[in-house]
């Protein structure tokens, strides 16, 4: 089953607003090398870089879930903003080297839902994985933007 990833820094706009275009680039760019890392690490591609954001995709729902806990862990000492991230799992539409569909969406709505640090999961991941080093809680189900129904939402944590 194939897994999308929304990572996204906290605070992105206020230190573009405080620190300026260039840092923001700069900050920019170190969490893209970040990702692409984190994704060559745990099997994973980097598909898209949205500024302040990645989106990821990746075969394996666990290997998803290990490498956004490694980015949020891996952030600090990058001297990057905190990072939050949302993760679905489901049938992903690919076309001209981009993700489309339902599973995308809902990793981007549950990643706004996520705070600073937390690595937040769907159901659908939730109901597919080992959880081999790390573990699940649930968080409560979410009205999420543009998604019909609530959505059951995990927090991810290390073992």
């Amino acid at each position: 089953v194939e897994t999308a990833v929304f990572a996204d820094l906290t605070g992105f706009t206020e230190l573009t607003e405080e620190a300026g275009d260039d840092v923001a680039a700069e900050v920019a760019l170190t969490f893209a090398q970040l990702a692409s890392e984190v994704a060559a690490l745990y099997r994973g591609n980097v598909i898209k870089l949205l500024g302040d954001g990645v989106f990821l995709q990746f075969r394996d729902p666990d290997d998803a879930v290990m490498a956004s806990l490694e980015m949020v862990d891996s952030s600090p000492s990058r001297g990057l903003p905190d990072a939050h991230i949302g993760v679905s799992a489901g049938p992903m539409l690919y076309d001209e080297g981009d993700y489309f569909g339902r599973t995308v969406n809902l990793a981007a709505r549950i990643a706004s839902q996520a705070g600073s640090t937390e690595v937040y999961v769907g159901e659908s991941v939730m109901r597919i994985v080992s959880g081999n080093g790390f573990r699940l809680s649930e968080i409560g189900e979410f009205e999420l933007k543009g998604i019909a129904d609530p959505v059951l939402i995990f927090r991810a944590e290390r073992r």
